[in-house]
């Protein structure tokens, strides 16, 4: 019979390269490339929709224990997610999700495509999201083949007397329970007879049959017909005996969540309704990290092109949304001819304006400062310097980046004092402090990364962080001016003192006494 044996297909989540981390001894993810990678066959329309629209998602924020198993059916297709907690070289939480797909024979409808996922996976050992440098794993994995189950085999198999006692619990609390009916401590150990608990309570629903197991928060639950909910407290069963919605409902209506942020981004770039668009960016961004939003749906192309004012704000809002290095577009974009200072100034009021209203952002600005002062290559393509840019942002602007720049260099002063004398009582995990240390140890630099160390050099002077300043002109010149040698309080590595000066000190004093005069204007009014 020619539908004995069925294709299976894979993909992943894409995350870029990552790093090993000394402190969790394993590697960690250095961001988010793209939802769909690695696959090895084209992946169909109506699954790629339901994975870009977090029809498969678990919130980053609760990443499963061990690991998570969610089916889907999607049309002709199955879908098995299987989700593995990771996390990112900021420390926080990622979850990685490997897919296996396969396509159903429309002329029997007594397959079971899910349950032939599940028996394929488990015979293989069971295969997870694996984070490995690229160079460790191929880049397309191979394709395999299975034996189609059908329902009542699978169930012949699989319903145990736990599955049974538990049909009858749940028959039992169904008529004195309202939708969803939640039930707890009930503990399921193997997948497959979760599976068959979930075949005999749609045995007379033709709705899709979609599971959670194993999860601790979905991103979309009510979507789900059942789900098992694992975490350190308790474990709880959740069924749904209403209809559960169609796939394309659901790809819809998260289609049209992306299409709300993106009008919401144009509208605030546009000043139009800004305390409501204001309210609803933080609804957004606390409902989902923006590293993780559909950005390939959400940025507006033709705002990219223009070159006015609103093309100013958008920029700027995506600068410190998007992951690295959309920060550096912007600075780039600014450097052009089309770029200006009202564009600048217009773009830093209405981060400014998202700041106020999401105080949480702070932390992923300093990350972005990291990221822009030290970074060289982003998915192996050259990061510009923008020198000029970079000193007009955290220093010339004399905006909060000017603030955060400052509590920077004193973070970095102190923790890399901490890290070099005292390594046995700190072990920072910072992208960072990792590659200072790293180019610190090497007997010669490329001349690109001194150019950057000087530069950096002068930046911190400029701020009067002069112990960081003498240690860029030590890794990069080989010795210290003297004026900078002198102001350093704290020899953060062995430093040779130089006979010239750096003309910076001056430099530094006038830009104090500037900010004073400024402050001291404004006090009395102008």
């Amino acid at each position: 019979m020619m539908w004995n044996r069925c294709e299976i297909y894979q993909f992943s989540r894409k995350l870029l390269e990552p790093k090993w981390s000394k402190r969790h001894e394993c590697y960690v993810s250095t961001g988010f490339d793209r939802e769909i990678g690695g696959e090895n066959q084209e992946v169909p329309p109506e699954i790629a929709n339901a994975v870009h629209n977090h029809a498969c998602r678990i919130n980053d924020s609760y990443p499963p224990q061990t690991i998570a198993l969610i089916s889907r059916e999607i049309g002709k297709y199955a879908l098995l997610a299987v989700a593995t907690a990771l996390r990112d070289d900021s420390d926080r939480p990622l979850i990685g999700y490997r897919y296996f797909w396969l396509e159903k024979p429309s002329q029997d409808g007594e397959i079971d495509g899910i349950g032939t996922l599940l028996e394929w996976w488990m015979t293989q050992g069971s295969p997870t999201f694996q984070l490995q440098p690229s160079s460790s794993s191929p880049k397309t994995p191979p394709k395999a083949s299975s034996s189609w189950l059908n329902r009542h085999d699978f169930l012949k198999k699989y319903s145990t007397d736990s599955v049974k006692i538990s049909i009858k619990k749940i028959e039992q609390e169904k008529k004195y329970s309202r939708s969803p009916l939640y039930l707890d401590n009930i503990t399921f150990e193997d997948c497959r007879e979760f599976h068959a608990l979930a075949l005999s309570l749609q045995a007379n629903d033709s709705s899709p049959l979609n599971w959670a197991f194993r999860v601790s928060q979905l991103e979309i639950p009510e979507q789900f017909s059942l789900v098992y909910t694992q975490d350190s407290d308790q474990e709880q069963l959740i069924i749904r005996f209403d209809r559960v919605p169609e796939s394309f409902s659901t790809v819809s209506e998260y289609i049209s969540s992306d299409i709300q942020v993106k009008r919401c981004l144009l509208n605030l770039a546009k000043n139009k309704d800004l305390e409501r668009n204001l309210q609803a960016l933080s609804s957004y961004l606390s409902s989902l990290d923006s590293d993780h939003w559909n950005w390939e749906i959400i940025v507006d192309k033709t705002a990219l092109k223009n070159h006015n004012i609103t093309a100013a704000r958008y920029r700027a809002l995506l600068a410190i949304l998007k992951p690295f290095p959309e920060i550096a577009n912007w600075l780039d974009w600014l450097r052009k001819p089309r770029g200006n200072k009202q564009f600048g100034r217009a773009g830093i009021e209405m981060q400014q304006q998202a700041l106020d209203q999401n105080p949480h952002l702070e932390q992923r600005l300093y990350a972005l400062i990291d990221d822009l002062l030290i970074t060289e290559q982003y998915k192996n393509r050259k990061i510009p310097d923008l020198p000029q840019e970079k000193q007009w942002l955290l220093i010339r602007s004399k905006s909060f980046w000017s603030d955060y720049f400052y509590d920077s260099a004193k973070y970095y002063t102190k923790s890399l004092l901490i890290q070099i004398h005292y390594p046995e009582d700190c072990q920072l995990d910072n992208h960072f402090f990792n590659k200072i240390l790293q180019d610190y140890q090497q007997k010669k630099l490329p001349d690109a990364t001194k150019k950057r160390y000087e530069f950096l050099a002068r930046l911190f002077a400029e701020v009067r962080a002069y112990s960081l300043a003498a240690l860029f002109y030590q890794v990069s010149q080989g010795e210290v001016p003297a004026d900078i040698y002198t102001q350093a309080e704290i020899h953060l590595i062995d430093l040779q003192k130089s006979h010239r000066s750096s003309g910076l000190i001056g430099l530094a004093w006038a830009n104090l006494t500037q900010d004073l005069m400024l402050l001291f204007r404004n006090l009395r009014g102008g």
